[in-house]
Formats: structure tokens, C-alpha cells, sequence
């Protein structure tokens, strides 16, 4: 009989960790989110870095990226989202995309592809963290 309990016990654990809340799995993509908005303001101060013009109070495109742990209407699906914020986005957008006048570099897309094996780390070590929770640490 131990053998069964032992064999309930995993099944109910394996069930319990695919079911998680909205807020665990914002929890979780967010530690990703939070390392791919580090790794997109690194890469954009590397690649479109501009002094300040003096007598303008404008911020410069890398401290406009931002992060949230709502999908991008602000809904609390479970995803999170990286991005810059509404002023600046078209300003990235043209940079990383390029127009009839500027050449596109991609340095969102470059960045995305870089921080790719560092946002799946993080997101893997929250995930683990949330497991243990759950289950306690046996």
C-alpha cells in the first residue's frame, strides 16, 4: 500500500504543478521580463546612446524601457510584457524596424535573441522556487 500512496502523492503533484494561478505565473514570466528589459536598456544605451542636449528634459530611449507583469492591455493573464513606454515606442520602433530614411539595425530583435538562455534561467529558477512552495520542501 505504501507503494500506491507514493504513486497518488507524485500524480497529485505533478497535477498541482501545471495548475497555477494568474499571479504565480505573472510571478514567474516576470523575473523573465524583468531580464530582458535589463538586457534592451544595455542594448539600447549600447547601440543609441545620445548626450543630453542641455535645456531639454527629454529622457533618453534606454530609460524608457520598461516592464509589467500584465499582458499589454494590462490584464492579469499570467504574462508579462517588456517594452518601451507609449512616448518612446515609435522612436524604437523606427530605429529597430528603419524607415525609408534610416537603416534598421534590430537591436530589439538582437536584444530578444541575446537575453533568450537568461530569461528562460530566471524564469526556470522562480519556477522551481513557486514548486517548492507548493509542495513544500520534501
Amino acid at each position: 500500500m505504501e507503494l500506491d500512496k507514493a504513486l497518488d502523492n507524485w500524480l497529485a503533484n505533478i497535477i498541482q504543478a501545471q495548475h497555477f494561478t494568474n499571479a504565480e505565473k505573472a510571478h514567474i514570466t516576470g523575473a523573465g521580463a524583468k531580464v530582458l528589459s535589463k538586457h534592451l536598456e544595455d542594448m539600447t544605451k549600447q547601440k543609441h546612446y545620445r548626450v543630453h542636449i542641455k535645456g531639454k528634459t527629454d529622457t533618453h530611449l534606454s530609460d524608457a524601457v520598461t516592464y509589467r507583469k500584465t499582458d499589454i492591455d494590462g490584464a492579469r493573464t499570467g504574462v508579462s510584457t517588456v517594452g518601451f513606454t507609449p512616448e518612446k515606442a515609435y522612436i524604437a520602433r523606427f530605429l529597430n524596424d528603419g524607415t525609408k530614411y534610416i537603416a534598421a539595425d534590430h537591436f530589439v530583435d538582437n536584444a530578444r535573441e541575446e537575453a533568450k538562455s537568461e530569461v528562460i534561467a530566471a524564469e526556470t529558477e522562480v519556477y522551481q522556487q513557486t514548486l517548492h512552495k507548493k509542495w513544500g520542501d520534501n
